[in-house]
């Protein structure tokens, strides 16, 4: 909600923290400290697609357009 989206899904961010938290408890040496931001910003960005909130998604991901999102790939 504070990224903008109207619609959220609280069961799918509570499944990627838990299995974020248990792979840091099973191989913590091998566990990327920033994965869950990383994961967490790809869950809202694609969250806001999927409900067709593009133009915040867009703005999430720093974008200023959708042609924009050609240019880095």
């Amino acid at each position: 909600t504070v990224a903008g989206a109207t619609r959220t899904d609280p069961g799918s961010v509570l499944a990627l923290v838990h299995g974020y938290l248990l792979h840091a408890l099973a191989a913590p040496d091998l566990v990327d400290p920033d994965a869950l931001l990383r994961g967490l910003r790809a869950l809202v960005i694609g969250t806001l697609v999927e409900s067709g909130e593009v133009s915040v998604a867009l703005r999430l991901a720093g974008r200023s357009s959708a042609d924009d999102a050609y240019l880095t790939t």
